[in-house]
């Protein structure tokens, strides 16, 4: 017998006012803290219709949370599914033309064919292989405990083992991941004194820990 989707209790937050952002991709910002350190994107919207990504975004602007080092971005990836959402049938603003989770590989990026899902990827890009650390913010169909998911590259299985790893953290079964490729180490922060010249603050809200070093992905 068919499990009856469970009703949506969540409000989906208005994105408009982080459509212009500041990288030349819209509703994608990037904010420097001036020290060195990771470059951490926090992505929400995958699918057009997992809120909590969104919400918590929303919710990172509206406190102006800034990074305390490194650079942080900020990015709502299927807006245009999620401009479709109507919370009387959740799951048909998952997507546009085809999942936006199943792109990520050379050969579809660098293809000929065209999809709603490729041309906000292809935007996406240039971005994302800037970054260090990815947290990408998925929802759950139904009700179901929290979880947070490591890739199975030499860089994830030494995050898995690490003591920032949270308890509950797990690693999907092989052939399950496909994710982004990440540059190698950074320079640590530098210790601040009474000599030292504070950073220039960035100019817009933001935030970043070097805690994210968990990243969740649904496939």
């Amino acid at each position: 017998m068919p499990t009856a989707t469970p009703a949506v209790e969540l409000a989906a937050p208005d994105i408009a006012p982080y459509e212009a952002g500041n990288t030349g991709i819209p509703y994608v910002m990037s904010f420097d803290s001036g020290w060195p350190g990771p470059h951490v994107l926090v992505n929400a919207l995958a699918h057009g219709n997992e809120l909590c990504g969104a919400i918590t975004l929303d919710r990172l602007f509206r406190r102006g949370v800034r990074p305390v080092a490194g650079k942080l971005s900020l990015s709502f990836a299927n807006v245009a599914a999620y401009h479709r959402f109507d919370p009387a049938s959740p799951t048909a603003s998952r997507f546009v033309d085809e999942d936006f989770n199943r792109l990520w590989d050379a050969a579809t990026l660098d293809g000929k064919r065209q999809s709603a899902e490729l041309a906000r990827a292809r935007a996406l890009r240039p971005l994302v292989d800037t970054v260090d650390l990815l947290l990408d913010l998925h929802s759950m169909q139904q009700a179901t405990a929290p979880l947070m998911l490591a890739g199975l590259t030499d860089k994830s299985l030494a995050l898995q083992s690490s003591p920032l790893r949270p308890p509950g953290a797990s690693s999907p079964p092989r052939g399950c991941w496909r994710r982004r490729r990440r540059r190698g180490s950074w320079r640590s922060r530098p210790s601040r004194s009474a000599s030292s010249p504070s950073p220039t603050p960035s100019p817009s809200p933001a935030t970043a820990s070097r805690s994210l070093r968990i990243f969740a992905a649904s496939r």
